[in-house]
This record gives structure tokens, sequence and C-alpha cells, in this order.
């Protein structure tokens, strides 16, 4: 920077020279000076945002952790720890609320599944409980014991009844199976033979019902029971040949014979 004054008494030319970053030194200082403090200002502003932000969130983060540890213990969910009376505490307290109903629900459909479970097999049906999008079928001990087989004997796939259908039955009983998953029948009913550990067959009962249905009307859940008929099946089959021998011997005697039943009834 350069200044010059005349003086006209003298004939002088007064000149005087500064430079320039001696000039502008202060300026440069305070500008520094600023930076800095502006930049430990922002620097305290953030982690003083990052202690409050983890300070405030740290509900949320326990909550997160609690249902994590739930999840991968395969455990119903438990109530979470609440903290103050601010948005995120009246979240978990309702989260907690929720959670309560739904526990309390649970045990009552457990209780509810424990007594009809009870009064099946009591009575000594089987119980299978088929759920088609997981192409998986759960079978009950009294299920598995009726066929001579213990609980590691049969699986949980559904081809594990198909595959113990009497062949000369299968195409009967899936296709009574079929109308009822298609809606063309009310319940599922039908009587087939099933193959035993051992190799024999007994005649079954087979009833079942959809439960579940899609958006679509397509079947998701199907319940059912297997009811042993093989002694009525033995029975029916034991009075049709009496019957059969009956009316042979009858046919072959010359005479008349009649048989009494509230009425006289003429037959041969």
């Amino acid at each position: 920077l350069t200044a010059a004054q005349a003086i006209p008494s003298a004939r002088w030319v007064l000149m005087s020279q500064l430079p320039v970053a001696e000039a502008y030194l202060p300026v440069h200082n305070l500008l520094h000076n600023v930076g800095v403090a502006a930049a430990m200002v922002s620097l305290l502003a953030v982690l003083l945002s990052a202690w409050v932000i983890r300070r405030q969130l740290a509900p949320m983060r326990e909550a997160a952790t609690a249902l994590a540890l739930q999840s991968q213990a395969d455990r119903a969910p438990e109530p979470l720890p609440e903290h103050g009376p601010d948005e995120l505490g009246e979240l978990i307290s309702g989260f907690n609320r929720l959670v309560a109903t739904l526990g309390e629900r649970e045990r009552a459909l457990r209780d509810s599944e424990f007594r009809w479970k009870f009064a099946i097999e009591g009575a000594g049906d089987g119980l299978w409980d088929w759920d088609l999008p997981a192409h998986r079928t759960y079978y009950s001990r009294a299920w598995k014991s009726m066929l001579g087989c213990d609980d590691a004997e049969i699986g949980n796939d559904p081809q594990e009844w198909a595959a113990r259908v009497h062949p000369e039955d299968r195409a009967a009983a899936e296709a009574a199976l079929d109308d009822h998953l298609q809606g063309r029948s009310e319940v599922y009913a039908h009587e087939h033979r099933l193959r035993c550990q051992d190799g024999r067959y007994k005649w079954i009962l087979g009833r079942g019902v959809v439960v579940a249905r899609g958006a679509q009307g397509e079947p998701l859940r199907v319940l059912g029971t297997h009811t042993d008929i093989t002694a009525r099946r033995a029975a029916a089959d034991a009075l049709q040949q009496s019957h059969e021998l009956l009316m042979r011997v009858i046919n072959a005697v010359p005479a008349r014979v009649f048989w009494k039943d509230t009425d006289l009834r003429y037959l041969g």
C-alpha cells in the first residue's frame, strides 16, 4: 500500500509504503480466530447434539436389542423396559399393552387348543393339521400310534398320508379331498385303508374341513381327524357274508320260508 502527499514549500513529495501482508495482518488474525472459534463451537454443537440424540434414542436402542434377543431365542414377546413420560415412553408403553393383550389371547388360544385336542385324542381319534403354503402337516401321536408308528417314524410331509393309502382307495380318497379343497363339498369325509408299520391295512374314516382360505379362495389350512373303523368294517363285512349265506340257504330250500320282522315278508 502506497500513500503520497506533496509539500509545495519544500517542493517535496512525501510517500509512505506498507506491505499488504503487514497491513491486513490484523484482519487475517481476526478471521483466523473467528474460524477457529466457529470450528470449535460447531464441533462442540455436534458432540452435544450427538450426546443428546444418543441419550434420547437409548430407550429405542434398548427396545430394539430386547426384541432381537427375543426373536433369536424364539420366545414369546415380553414387555420392554419403560422410561420417562415422553413420546418414546408412550410408544413403548403402548407396545407393552399390546404384548399383554396378545399374551392373554395366546394363552386362551393355547388352552382352547389343548381342550379340543384332548377331546379328540381322548376319544381315540388321530388329529392332522395341514398347512398348504408351507407344505407341512402335523400328525398327532394318536394318529401315528394308530398305524403302529412312533413319533420319529413319521415326519411332517403330507405324502406321509398319501403314501400309506391303499392303491385301490387312493384315487377316490384324493378326489374326495380335492372336492373339499375346491369348495365343492362342505366337509371332507372318506373311508379308506391305510398301511400300518407292520404292512397290514386298517380301515380309516378320514374327516376334515378347511379352516382358512386366502384372498382368492385358495385353501390355506385344513384340520381333520382319523378314526379307526376296522372293527366296524369287519362287523359289516361279516354281517353281509351272513346275509348272503342266509339268502343262499333260503334259495336252496324248496319250501316256502317267511321271515318275521314287524310283519311277514315272503323271501322264497
